[in-house]
């Protein structure tokens, strides 16, 4: 029954926002110009920022490198450009596009 109840709780799950580029450019992202503006994000509604209004700018073709002591957020920035978590404020835009 455990199974089933798991089963059951994945239909309560949220689905995410719909961004719609594929109709509008087909051929996005073009460049890969990556840009944070104002980001924060928490994990859950009720706990703390973990993020807080980050802004950086990567430009097309541009290798970086994130470091920090654990827990800095470095893995938080990868979940939230795969949209993996759903920043709360500020945006993020591919190519001229907010995701």
């Amino acid at each position: 029954m455990v199974n089933a109840d798991r089963c059951m709780q994945l239909l309560d799950v949220p689905e995410e926002q719909q961004i719609g580029t594929t109709a509008i450019r087909p051929q996005w992202p073009e460049e890969g110009l990556v840009e944070f503006k104002g980001v924060s994000l928490r994990y859950r509604p009720n706990t703390d920022v973990v993020l807080h209004r980050l802004s950086f700018r990567v430009e097309a073709g541009q290798k970086i490198g994130v470091v920090g002591r654990t827990g800095a957020g470095k893995s938080t920035i990868c979940l939230c450009l795969s949209r993996i978590i759903e920043i709360f404020e500020g945006n993020i835009q591919i190519d001229g596009v907010d995701i």
